[in-house]
């Protein structure tokens, strides 16, 4: 709840919402996923959501397997999962 903002000078600020308090958004981190990527599957866990598709190969699909095994989410490249759901 609330922001973290910084104001640095005239020319620079940041502010993020607060989601560090999330047991499911410190559970992602521990993972191994950054802040953001870790918000962004914690809302798709929240949103009750089958499937997550990202690009990411690097990060969000390089932890695919303890992701998984901790939440009822799957993780695919869209390509692949094209390629396992065709229409």
């Amino acid at each position: 709840t609330g922001f973290d903002s910084a104001w640095h000078d005239d020319f620079g600020a940041w502010s993020n919402p607060l989601f560090h308090v999330d047991p499911d958004w410190q559970a992602l981190k521990a993972s191994g996923l950054d802040d953001i990527d870790a918000h962004h599957v914690m809302l798709a866990i929240r949103a009750k959501c089958d499937v997550f598709l990202t690009c990411d190969a690097r990060t969000i699909l390089n932890r695919r397997d303890p992701i998984e095994r901790a939440y009822s989410i799957k993780l695919f490249k869209p390509s692949l999962f094209l390629a396992a759901h065709p229409a």
